[in-house]
């Protein structure tokens, strides 16, 4: 038995597992937009979108990051009902 498989059984958390294996850390809901070159630079795919996790826009003035920025949180409020977005500066 290897140090890992110890590791696991002797677990407390039921949901113990590998991470690459994990139920929590593989499933990823992107969040496609109306711009398929921005999905591919968000996510790799043309059906893809923005991914959860922490996205940053840098670059100088005047170089569409507000807008491209308004264009996920657009996405984001289309897709989920539910959703809330804050803004903070």
């Amino acid at each position: 038995m290897s140090l890992l498989e110890k590791i696991k059984k002797n677990s407390t958390i039921k949901e113990t597992s590998v991470l690459t294996d994990s139920k929590f850390f593989n499933t990823k809901d992107l969040v496609q937009t109306t711009v398929p070159a921005l999905n591919v630079a968000l996510s790799g795919k043309l059906d893809g979108g923005l991914s959860p996790g922490l996205t940053v826009f840098a670059g100088p003035s005047k170089h569409f990051k507000t807008a491209f920025a308004l264009l996920l949180a657009k996405s984001y409020l289309d897709k989920y009902d539910d959703s809330v977005i804050l803004f903070y500066d």
